[in-house]
């Protein structure tokens, strides 16, 4: 491992974070400042869904144009690698998660972690409550399902720790998953990847074959990477060191950052509206139309709602300023209600600043500050 290109990408993530601080408490002045508007293109790591609400309500909002942007949302899917979209140059910025940001970083690709957006893992790998697996350890020789292309390393990570090698199918025989969650309701995976924030949903939404009712918690065993101890950051915002060079790309990335954290702020904000404004631009996928308590609002809202208030539900106390929060919601940035909170602290701006110590790889370390 080349330890300088860690320590290179970690000084552009320091000037970066202390640069969207800046560029926040000056968005109203974007427009006076750049008379020109760049356009640039956010290459997603899946399709649309609350995963990206942030950037959707940055643009919906006009954010994005405020900071004289004009932003091409790409959506992404599972056959998309958004680090190979950006190194190519097709986008100037992509989301995936740090692992995988990382193992490409590692494979000679200098691309650079600009933003931390989600604080925890959401990610989880569940069976049926009736088979008795609810340990990793227990899926030796089962059939586990992972999307793969850089969403395994958290699932690989804890498989390899129970003595298994998950690369080369050895103790597990792994089985690339599809779009949705068919394999795992047929029973023809003994345990699927689910996002807290996505398939899981998916899941819920479905009946249960044995009972012919919707499925419920309490019919699976659900098994958190981050209660594991291998639950890893995810969705980060990242380009490529080339791009970065260039001052006046720089000044783009500040811009851009601040105006997806307004973005996200407005989410944490306003839930219910932000859930219209990611439904109204595109169909969510969701397999199931089946009915229950929450059918007035419908398979995807319902798959959006958590995302946004689940931190809410939780009833989290407020941490202090600087510190790793102690719960919170995975996906949002400063994702429980402290900064709308009358004891926030009193700044001038409003926004997330996310900072890092060291490198990239200690980006697992990133705190967020929530400021006004």
């Amino acid at each position: 491992m080349k330890h300088r290109r860690y320590w290179v990408g970690g000084f552009v993530l320091l000037v970066l974070a202390g640069a969207v601080w800046a560029a926040v408490g000056t968005a109203g002045a974007g427009t006076a400042r750049h008379a020109k508007t760049d356009k640039i293109t956010l290459q997603l790591k899946w399709v649309t869904q609350a995963q990206f609400a942030g950037y959707y309500a940055a643009k919906a909002k006009g954010y994005y144009k405020q900071q004289n942007l004009d932003v091409n949302i790409k959506v992404g899917g599972p056959d998309i690698t958004p680090e190979t979209v950006v190194a190519g140059g097709a986008a100037q910025f992509g989301l995936d998660w740090v692992p995988n940001l990382l193992a490409t970083r590692d494979s000679g690709t200098k691309l650079v972690d600009i933003g931390q957006v989600f604080q925890r893992s959401g990610m989880t790998e569940i069976t049926w409550k009736d088979t008795g697996l609810n340990t990793i350890a227990k899926m030796r020789g089962k059939k586990v399902g992972n999307w793969l292309g850089g969403n395994q390393w958290e699932l690989f990570a804890a498989l390899n720790r129970a003595g298994m090698n998950p690369s080369k199918n050895k103790g597990v025989k792994i089985v690339k998953q599809p779009f949705d969650m068919n394999l795992f309701m047929k029973r023809q995976i003994d345990a699927a990847s689910a996002m807290t924030y996505n398939e899981l949903a998916q899941v819920l939404e479905t009946k249960n074959p044995k009972t012919g009712k919707l499925t419920k918690l309490g019919d699976l065993n659900v098994i958190k990477m981050e209660n594991i101890g291998t639950g890893m950051l995810e969705d980060d915002i990242f380009a490529t060191e080339s791009w970065l060079k260039d001052k006046a790309h720089q000044d783009i990335a500040k811009r851009f950052l601040a105006a997806s954290f307004q973005g996200w702020i407005w989410c944490r904000d306003h839930a219910s509206d932000c859930v219209n404004t990611v439904l109204a631009v595109g169909r969510v996928p969701h397999r199931s139309r089946a009915s229950g308590g929450d059918e007035a609002e419908g398979p995807g809202r319902r798959r959006l709602r958590p995302l946004l208030e689940e931190g809410d539900r939780k009833g989290h106390t407020r941490r202090k300023v600087g510190t790793e929060p102690k719960e919170g919601d995975p996906r949002c940035p400063c994702s429980s209600r402290e900064a709308a909170s009358s004891r926030r602290p009193t700044t001038t701006s409003a926004t997330c600043t996310w900072t890092a110590s060291g490198s990239p790889s200690s980006a697992n370390r990133s705190t967020c500050t929530p400021t006004r």
